[in-house]
């Protein structure tokens, strides 16, 4: 049975394409059986561990087959999610309601010089214009997709959140142009150019393009990368390149952080890199510009930029880190997690 739990199966699949919501005691994801746009497919766990999946498009009607098509997406060995068992039939397919099948797209990788600005495209009718986008080069320096981030503003009824789509150049229907779909696997990591032509720096790895932003501002001599999707998928990307190198993680401020660390760490060993742990300093905070001693207390989540936002600095940095004598970096099995040791 599968260690994944239903929020992080529905996270994989969504990959950034969707907001990942609740469905009664359960998750909606984007169905991987068929070309599903609005999540379709209802993601829960039962007490006891195992994973129940149910897909509302009108063609999954093989459950079988949805299993089979999850199991795949998430890189796992067939029948990992104990799908149906002996005995099972599928229901009819209703004819008169599947959708148009949405075409094929094949990535055209790098992207070619004569491609249309990213920009243009990446506006949309549903989310407006992206407030970031994020440019993927591959070692070469040459662009290979982009992550566009969009925030959507609070309502009465919704707090405000954001959408991570992926934006990847090819051919869909003839025609060459930019869709919104992953990087074909294996996925190149964030700043791999900055990475291939800085082989003696530090890389730190954050889960998301906005935290590497922050971490080049607070750590500016080291190279700052994630893989698409930040902690949702790593398993989905090209960790090679950091082999032999030395490499910091610095997960979120929760529990998916935690397992980001194990996925990421267990990636790295087997490339015989052994990657250091980073917790950030909790002994001060930051008030008007100066350290001051009290605890700092971070949020569920946080990550670099909430450190940047609270007016921490290179400098505040080093210095915490001096008057408390806690490390910043600490080796996989030395790393308190669970913040149950504290500092000095």
């Amino acid at each position: 049975m599968t260690t994944l739990t239903a929020a992080q199966i529905a996270d994989t699949l969504n990959s950034g394409r969707a907001r990942t919501k609740t469905h009664g005691q359960g998750y909606m994801a984007i169905c991987p059986n068929h070309d599903d746009i609005n999540p379709s497919l209802s993601v829960r766990e039962t007490e006891t561990g195992k994973i129940m999946l149910h897909c509302f498009g009108t063609s999954c009607t093989d459950k079988r087959a949805v299993y089979a098509a999850v199991e795949g997406a998430l890189g796992l060995e067939p029948g990992a999610l104990k799908g149906p068992g002996e005995g099972y039939k599928p229901s009819p397919i209703r004819r008169d309601n599947i959708k148009k099948k949405r075409a094929d797209i094949t990535p055209i990788l790098p992207v070619p010089d004569d491609a249309p600005p990213i920009a243009r495209k990446a506006k949309t009718k549903k989310f407006g214009k992206p407030t970031k986008i994020w440019t993927y080069r591959n070692a070469e320096g040459r662009v290979m997709g982009h992550v566009a981030r969009y925030d959507i503003p609070a309502t009465e009824t919704d707090p405000a959140d954001k959408v991570i789509w992926p934006w990847t150049f090819g051919i869909r229907e003839g025609r060459r142009e930019w869709c919104v779909t992953a990087m074909p696997e294996p996925r190149i990591l964030y700043n791999l150019d900055k990475i291939a032509k800085n082989p003696d720096a530090p890389i730190l790895i954050h889960e998301g393009e906005k935290a590497c932003d922050a971490g080049e501002e607070l750590f500016p001599n080291w190279i700052h990368t994630t893989p698409v999707g930040g902690g949702k998928a790593p398993h989905m990307t090209d960790f090679k390149p950091l082999a032999g190198r030395q490499v910091i993680i610095s997960p979120d401020n929760d529990c998916a952080g935690v397992e980001f660390v194990a996925q990421v760490s267990q990636i790295l060993l087997e490339l015989e890199t052994a990657p250091l742990i980073m917790r950030f300093p909790t002994s001060y905070v930051v008030e008007d510009g100066k350290l001051v001693k009290k605890p700092y207390e971070m949020g569920q989540g946080d990550d670099m930029h909430d450190h940047l936002d609270r007016g921490w600095t290179t400098d505040l940095i080093r210095e915490s880190v001096s008057l408390s004598g806690f490390p910043l970096t600490w080796a996989v099995e030395d790393w308190p997690s669970n913040g149950s040791e504290e500092e000095n």
